[in-house]
């Protein structure tokens, strides 16, 4: 069974069709054969409206999955990022070390990043720096490496950046390299590739760590609490021009941005909401039945890859028309912490919550 073998919109009113179609035949290959003939499917797919067009996709069977592991990694990942050009997978732990894999799942290098803690957040930046942080005498730490995994700066001071008053939630960098950096103590701070910090000191008026911090396409910066969104705009302009864009929304755990400039806000209600660069609510896609902790966009292919607490890791694509009902081996999992897309090959990473990080290939 290939990624596309087969394609059915649910629609409430033909649901229970489904249902006892599934019911009377001996197995999922036989439903799929004599589904996707029916008229109501085919026909699928004339609404090209944007709130329609937001179709849910179940990935399973088709997808070969592996696992990447080092003799040595019997602790649990806590974060993964595959760098810009998609050739380094960093998968940081709970001992405070960090490796690199390649797209094949082999062992490229391995380092103590933060030694006697765990590796709270890694970000690749678009010209190869990796952040990463960690705790250092009840204070949050970045510290920047090249993709040898040597520090980014002339010493391994130079490269410790220190700022925050606890530990670090998010790291993301924009376009141009600039670093933006959330943290337990409330604040959001931005820092340059030298690890120089710059800008206003930013915040959100209600109180709440602040769970993530994602930069657009457009260098439009946005955060989330658990009682607000903020888009802050035109920040590495003139400090007079920037603004601020305030949405209103609850329990917000992971934001992510599309290539078009669509953000995505993951929710402990197992929803998503998509909104505009103006703060304006798109659509609401639901799915799953717990917390999402994380969100990827495959800057490729336009598809938003969701996962958490269910243990399942959805596929969302825009402009489709269509939801890809599939197996289902990722259920398998009891709930997952982050996923990450390698965008040039369609390559799918994400942590087990055990001592692994899989790797998911799209089967040709």
């Amino acid at each position: 069974m290939n990624f596309i073998d087969f394609v059915v919109k649910i629609d409430i009113n033909f649901l229970s069709e489904l249902l006892l179609l599934l019911d009377s035949c001996k197995d999922l290959n036989a439903f799929l054969h004599i589904a996707y003939r029916l008229p109501k499917i085919r026909e699928i797919g004339k609404n090209r409206d944007f709130r329609a067009n937001w179709q849910l996709l179940h990935v399973g069977l088709p997808l070969n999955h592996e696992f990447i592991t080092d003799n040595s990694m019997m602790v649990k990942i806590h974060d993964i990022c595959w760098n810009t050009n998609s050739s380094i997978l960093a998968t940081g732990d709970y001992r405070g070390m960090i490796r690199f894999w390649n797209d094949r799942g082999c062992l490229l290098n391995k380092f103590v990043a933060h030694p006697k803690t765990w590796v709270s957040c890694l970000a690749w930046s678009h010209s190869n720096i990796l952040a990463s942080s960690g705790n250092e005498n009840g204070r949050g730490i970045i510290k920047l490496w090249t993709s040898d995994g040597q520090p980014h700066c002339a010493s391994i001071k130079d490269s410790v950046i220190i700022g925050h008053t606890d530990w670090i939630k998010s790291l993301s960098w924009s376009p141009n390299n600039i670093l933006a950096s959330s943290s337990y103590d409330r604040t959001i701070r931005l820092w340059t590739d030298q690890g120089i910090s710059i800008g206003p000191i930013l915040g959100h008026v209600s109180s709440g760590i602040i769970e993530c911090v994602a930069w657009s396409p457009r260098n439009i910066l946005a955060s989330a609490n658990d009682t607000d969104i903020i888009l802050f705009t035109n920040l590495q302009s003139n400090e007079s021009e920037s603004q601020m864009i305030v949405m209103e929304i609850t329990g917000t755990m992971h934001l992510a941005w599309s290539r078009n400039n669509v953000l995505a806000s993951s929710h402990h209600s197992g929803k998503i909401h998509l909104w505009n660069t103006n703060g304006m609510q798109l659509t609401i896609l639901s799915g799953h039945n717990d917390w999402i902790r994380c969100l990827a966009w495959n800057f490729e292919t336009d598809v938003l890859a969701s996962a958490g607490d269910d243990g399942s890791i959805k596929l969302w694509k825009n402009e489709s028309p269509h939801i890809f009902v599939l197996g289902s081996p990722l259920l398998q999992y009891n709930w997952i912490r982050k996923i990450a897309w390698n965008h040039k090959k369609n390559i799918l990473a994400f942590d087990d919550n055990k001592d692994n990080a899989v790797v998911l290939k799209q089967s040709k």
